[in-house]
């Protein structure tokens, strides 16, 4: 669907989850603000879960996370990731993140389009945490959050803090378009 349309949905969804979370934001391809879209992606701190799946239940039904096909899958209190089929024929996917992982769950579900070859595994979110593993000796991402080589687990609050311990600049999410848009400080 084009952008202005699913920018709308998106909000609409999103106004609702904030109702039972302390934190809720659009992400994805409609943050990168890409023409076409198919899907509606949010990222939230939930504070009620069961408040969040009533709210939530108000624009479509909860489905299996992780197929393709749509099958109607009751959501779990405590879930890291719900999936959606909104009424409007799209399918939404919601992450749940925690204050401690704020930063680094949006900055990987505001997502990047692919690398220079055609590849997402190469695309903007890949080679950053390639450059994460550079600049830390080892380290590696953990449930959102970058873990160093002894395992001390590093809080990134917010998304800015993930450029700054990858030792990148800032780059807007229309401009995450490939592992090119990534430039050391």
């Amino acid at each position: 669907m084009e952008l202005t349309e699913a920018k709308k949905i998106a909000d609409r969804v999103c106004k609702s989850a904030k109702k039972a979370c302390s934190r809720a934001e659009v992400a994805g391809s409609i943050r990168r603000e890409k023409q076409n879209v198919k899907d509606v992606e949010l990222v939230l701190v939930v504070e009620d879960y069961q408040k969040l799946f009533k709210c939530l239940s108000k624009h479509g039904r909860f489905i299996k996370p992780g197929v393709a096909e749509v099958i109607d899958w009751p959501p779990q209190e405590g879930a890291k990731y719900l999936r959606m089929m909104l009424n409007e024929g799209v399918k939404c996917d919601v992450f749940i993140a925690t204050e401690e992982n704020w930063g680094g769950i949006f900055c990987m579900r505001t997502g990047s389009g692919v690398g220079p070859d055609g590849s997402p595994f190469s695309g903007f979110i890949p080679a950053m945490f390639k450059r994460w593993k550079k600049v830390s000796k080892g380290g590696k991402m953990t449930g959102g959050q970058p873990t160093l080589p002894d395992g001390t687990v590093l809080p990134v609050l917010e998304e800015k803090d993930m450029f700054e311990l990858c030792q990148v600049e800032w780059v807007e999410p229309k401009d995450r378009v490939d592992c090119k848009a990534l430039r050391p400080l």
